[in-house]
């Protein structure tokens, strides 16, 4: 696929692209509504050498302590700091955290702690340090008791010796005793005047600041909603596409069957708005008329010049043969031909839905059935007999005729080509309107003696594969087909092209007027009467000597219609 065709794809699926995008947003904003707003405060503590030193040997002068920093998450501790902050001790469990940077003479202690407001995560974070602080104190003061006390013990020991070597001088063993004695009391001195040099255990780098919030803000969530939702909705409309095998539009239709696409035809929402069936029937050129008169160019193209006859399928039933039909017979009349748009849709006629009575009564199925000898004058005089006259200068109608309970049978007798011969002869062109050409027969009965067949596919409807079967089906049984129209599509003519229809609007308006004010030159609300609408669609309007004619500026983009709607 193309970049293109990427492009393409994207934009078709704008909708579904633009759907992911707010089910994100949405999603989002309700993530946000609900989520329960925290804030955290974070505090650096750094601990003294010798609390340091007796965390990682639990020693501190010779006696065993608890300077580990894991009791800073202890459940007394953190019992201290609920009640102090007013909290209860699951709360407090789950907002206080601590991360231990280690270092080679003082460790720092990185204390964070979670609250519902900012004063909160920083009161928490103060009284943890505070609590902190006081039981490392605690620690250190219990172990000065207890050298304070090893040190009136040992003092009376030494006394208790030196009054017995002064009583005896020459009791060695109590001299001996004594100088241990002496020996731990110097011991003890210096351990006890190494913790009153200790100091503070614990030095705060910074004050607890007040919370900030926690998690990314409102800004960065949505930010991220939409990025997500703008990816998710492309790969989405890029996977849906990759499984649908819909038709896109006239750019598949040489690639998927091998014949040239004859034209798109462009959905008018506006027809069914008006109840108009027939927008080939008015001189408006707007995007369906212009589209409507390059299909009937490009299939004359393909035509022989004079008595061709043309048929007219479709993939499936609903795509919109009997409309195209009807409006591309009219569009050839408009141009002065003798047209005969033929009902060969024997199964289930809707002709009558475009021509009202014209399309109703004896037809094809009678002349079928009573062609016993299909070279006579009576069948030809028969079919000219059915032939109804339409309101449209030059339109006839041969319809279905009564109901056939073996359509295809009908078809596939040699009367057939007789008939269609008749038919020739009748008119400059004959379209016929047959049934869906890939589950029926019919169309590639009818096709086997006419110029050629047209397949009508829509847009966002057809199945791929489906539209290739119909070609090779209509292939396999002899059929000239000579394109395929895409019909329903919804690409639009460039907004340039809009002044060429306002300026058309405008010019039949004065024309219009011009008319009513001058009785001698009677103008038909059908024709083209000025120099700047001179066109080969009405023949025997030419453009006055004061202008030059203008040049043709028809596209192949034209507009669908919702065509069987009665199926």
């Amino acid at each position: 696929m193309t970049f293109r065709q990427i492009i393409g794809v994207l934009w078709q699926r704008r909708l579904l692209i633009v759907a992911v995008i707010l089910v994100a947003m949405v999603t989002s904003a309700a993530y946000l509504a609900l989520q329960v707003k925290s804030y955290s405060s974070t505090v650096d503590v750094r601990t003294s050498r010798a609390v340091t030193n007796g965390s990682s040997g639990g020693e501190f002068t010779g006696l065993q302590v608890d300077f580990d920093p894991t009791t800073l998450t202890s459940p007394k501790l953190l019992q201290k700091v609920a009640t102090a902050t007013g909290s209860t001790e699951t709360d407090i469990a789950k907002s206080i955290t601590f991360v231990l940077q280690e270092n080679t003479v003082t460790n720092t202690l990185v204390i964070t702690a979670v609250g519902p407001t900012p004063t909160q995560a920083q009161e928490r974070a103060n009284t943890m340090v505070k609590v902190y602080t006081a039981y490392l104190q605690s620690q250190i003061d219990n172990a000065l008791q207890t050298l304070i006390t090893r040190q009136a013990a040992t003092n009376a020991l030494a006394v208790q010796y030196q009054q017995e070597t002064n009583a005896n001088l020459r009791n060695s063993i109590a001299a001996a005793n004594l100088n241990n004695a002496l020996a731990d009391l110097g011991t003890l001195n210096t351990q006890i005047q190494s913790i009153k040099n200790v100091g503070s255990p614990l030095t705060a780098l910074t004050d607890a600041p007040l919370g900030t919030s926690v998690g990314p803000g409102t800004a960065i969530v949505l930010a991220i909603a939409l990025a997500a939702g703008l990816i998710a909705g492309i790969g989405l409309a890029l996977l849906r596409d990759q499984f649908d095998n819909r038709l896109r539009g006239e750019y598949e239709i040489e690639h998927l069957t091998g014949l040239p696409s004859l034209g798109e035809l462009s959905f008018d929402t506006t027809l069914r708005r008006k109840h108009d069936s027939l927008p080939a029937a008015h001189g408006e050129q707007t995007q369906l008329s212009e589209g409507l008169r390059s299909l009937r160019t490009s299939i004359q193209v393909l035509l022989p010049r004079n008595n061709a006859v043309i048929v007219m399928t479709s993939v499936d039933p609903g795509d919109g043969k009997t409309f195209v039909t009807a409006n591309i017979a009219l569009a050839w009349a408009r141009t002065g031909k003798k047209v005969i748009v033929v009902d060969g849709d024997l199964r289930r006629p809707t002709l009558s839905t475009y021509f009202d009575e014209a399309a109703e009564g004896l037809g094809l199925s009678d002349v079928l059935r009573g062609a016993t000898n299909p070279k006579s004058p009576q069948v030809v005089d028969q079919i000219k007999r059915y032939l109804s006259d339409t309101k449209f200068t030059g339109l006839r109608v041969l319809p279905a005729g009564f109901e056939a309970s073996d359509p295809a049978d009908l078809l596939a007798t040699a009367s057939l080509k007789e008939i269609i011969e008749a038919l020739r002869a009748c008119a400059d062109i004959i379209v016929f309107d047959s049934p869906p050409a890939m589950g029926l027969i019919d169309a590639s009965l009818l096709a086997e003696y006419a110029d050629g067949v047209v397949v009508i596919a829509s847009v966002n409807r057809t199945d791929r594969s489906s539209l290739a079967t119909t070609v090779d089906l209509l292939k396999q049984n002899g059929a000239v087909t000579l394109g395929v129209v895409a019909n329903r599509s919804r690409r639009r003519l460039p907004k340039t092209y809009a002044p060429y229809y306002i300026q058309a609007k405008s010019q039949r308006h004065i024309a219009r007027v011009a008319a009513r004010t001058t009785p001698s030159r009677a103008v038909d609300d059908d024709a083209i009467p000025t120099a700047a609408l001179a066109s080969d669609d009405v023949p025997g309007i030419t453009a006055s000597s004061s202008a030059k004619p203008r040049k043709s500026t028809s596209r192949r983009v034209v507009a669908p219609q919702d065509e069987d709607s009665s199926k």
